[in-house]
């Protein structure tokens, strides 16, 4: 995941290859699984702002 997201966080684009955090796009407390495709690799700060939020619920809350 790390190579395919070019080492960086999927929100900000920062570097996180000296750490991150491993994400659901789709949360578990809304029905997400573990499956790799539902896995994303964030900085810890895009992380913690997200919490539960879906990816499209926090694309948009980010944008506003």
């Amino acid at each position: 995941m790390l190579i395919d997201q070019s080492g960086q966080c999927v929100y900000c684009q920062c570097d996180i290859t000296g750490g991150f955090h491993i994400d659901h796009i789709l949360p578990v407390s809304r029905g997400g699984s573990s499956n790799i495709e539902n896995l994303q690799l964030l900085c810890p700060f895009c992380n913690l702002s997200k919490g539960a939020k879906t990816h499209e619920e926090f694309l948009i809350k980010r944008n506003s």
